[in-house]
């Protein structure tokens, strides 16, 4: 027996007048498709039972509820009785919106039909995903790297330690379709930003760095399907299942729309399965790939990563800042901690805790989902920013730092013009803070700050010791500024240089070596 039960309210005021269930029999047969005959409903030489009360709806304003029961005996049954059902509901929309749906067998019975073949694709994807991280990456997402507590965490709760079977079904086809990876960007900015001029890039390796999806990069030349077409209905099957899932109306025509999906997306999902083992990763580009499947989980994961990675940049920066011989010798992040350690940069405490933040890193990125929270997440991102910016402040910029923050090829060219003349004076050294470049001799002989539109520069001489018959130096020992020296000129685009060399070859004089 299938049952499909609706409730329809009927308004007081509306023009065609239903209140009663006669009234409401009379308006289903006129449509001549329909006759009611005692229990029995006839839809075109097709019978089946029903049942209708009605009533006064308990709000006082004479509205009146349906409530309509039909049966059908038979699963052969089903295709009639679904098109009857629509026409009632056609004839039900004369005197009221679209009814309550409080039962559907019928929507249950073609869900039922449908969920294993949504069950077997689903599952398709997760083995394909599960075997690529684990036999073409080698990360080892496997029970001998998970801790111990985390362990014991996971199995009180689910046995399954593969985080790819508690993500939602949509992120299974983000994996391969995503181009949100955070590293992407930052590489292509940071090789843009080394470039001096055009002859400094190189087409094809800045192509190569930009975003590009999973799919495209191992999958696309061992299964023939385009990318974008598996992306679709991969994303029109979700919509199905969800229909599923939230019992929804579910109908003969989404059953079979899931069914040609199923079978599509099945034989491309066991094509890449077969040829999995074709897929080659180069060992630098798994620790990406890793992150970029962490990425994808959740706001929260991805917040984690993003901000992880500029943590991971100020470690490098500042590991060079250090080492600048030796550069990558030390690959492991722990030892570029111990590093910062010797320099009294951060302190034995400093150091567990990085350490601690680095192995919750790594069960992030390689571990089990549900051992990390998203209030741990947050509060381990927290803990990032807060190393991050301590790190940063240690940071010297380069003199190359100053210049790539500056758009106006003008503004450049004055600098490396100062910069020619003040080095051929003599022995001088150049040196960098987050302000300024500082040209050093015995001490500080002029610094100077670039900015968009124009030059600061700052002579550190004191009140009196500067012969400036033009007045372009102005007095700033009274003001707070950023540079050494009593005396501050601003360079623009147009001025004589030349006048502006004999001023700094004073304070030359003063501070040579």
């Amino acid at each position: 027996m299938y049952i499909v039960e609706y409730l329809a309210i009927v308004d007081a005021n509306t023009a065609v007048k239903c209140t009663n269930t006669q009234t409401l029999k009379n308006l289903i047969q006129s449509d001549i498709d329909f006759a009611i005959q005692k229990k029995m409903i006839i839809y075109k030489g097709y019978s089946f039972e029903y049942e209708i009360v009605s009533g006064q709806v308990a709000t006082g304003d004479k509205n009146t509820f349906f409530h309509l029961r039909f049966y059908a005996k038979e699963e052969n049954e089903i295709p009639k009785f679904t098109e009857a059902l629509k026409s009632i509901r056609t004839v039900l929309s004369i005197v009221t919106k679209s009814p309550f749906v409080l039962w559907d067998d019928v929507t249950l019975y073609f869900s039922e039909k449908a969920y294993p073949k949504i069950f077997r694709v689903e599952n398709l994807m997760r083995k394909l995903l599960s075997q690529f991280m684990l036999v073409n990456l080698g990360i080892g997402w496997t029970k001998d790297r998970i801790p111990t507590d985390v362990e014991k965490s996971a199995n009180s709760n689910n046995k399954d330690l593969n985080f790819l079977h508690n993500i939602d079904f949509i992120q299974l086809s983000n994996f391969l379709f995503s181009e949100n990876y955070p590293t992407h960007k930052d590489s292509v900015l940071r090789k843009l930003k080394q470039a001096k001029d055009l002859t400094n890039l190189n087409l094809e390796e800045i192509k190569s760095l930009l975003p590009e999806t999973n799919w495209e990069k191992y999958f696309e030349d061992i299964v023939e399907c385009e990318g974008e077409y598996l992306k679709k209905r991969w994303e029109r099957l979700y919509d199905l299942r969800c229909q599923v899932a939230h019992n929804k109306s579910f109908t003969k025509l989404d059953l079979q729309q899931v069914e040609e999906l199923t079978e599509e997306i099945g034989g491309f999902l066991e094509s890449a399965i077969t040829n999995l083992y074709n897929i080659i990763v180069p060992e630098d580009e798994k620790e990406n790939v890793a992150e970029n499947v962490a990425f994808n989980r959740s706001e929260d994961f991805g917040s984690f990563i993003i901000y992880w990675r500029e943590f991971e940049n100020v470690v490098q920066r500042l590991f060079k800042q250090l080492n600048p011989v030796e550069g990558e010798r030390y690959r492991a992040m722990y030892k570029k901690f111990e590093l910062f350690v010797q320099n009294e940069i951060i302190t034995e405490q400093d150091y567990i805790e990085l350490k601690e933040l680095f192995r919750f890193r790594n069960v992030v990125v390689h571990g089990v989902e549900l051992e990390v929270s998203n209030v741990e997440l947050k509060s381990q991102v927290q803990r990032i920013a807060y190393y991050t910016g301590l790190l940063k402040k240690q940071i010297l910029d380069t003199e190359q730092e100053h210049l790539e923050k500056i758009v106006n090829p003008i503004i450049k060219e004055i600098y490396e013009t100062i910069k020619y003349e003040i080095l051929k004076m003599g022995d001088i050294k150049i040196k960098s803070n987050k302000f300024y470049i500082a040209f050093v001799g015995k001490s500080n002989i002029v610094d100077i700050q670039i900015q968009q539109k124009a030059i600061k520069i700052w002579l550190n001489l004191h009140i009196g010791e500067l012969n400036d018959a033009e007045n372009r130096a102005r007095d700033v020992s009274k003001t707070g500024h950023l540079g050494n020296g009593a005396y501050e000129i601003q360079i623009k685009p147009g001025q004589d240089l030349e006048y502006i060399m004999g001023l700094i070859k004073q304070s030359y004089a003063k501070n040579k070596k």
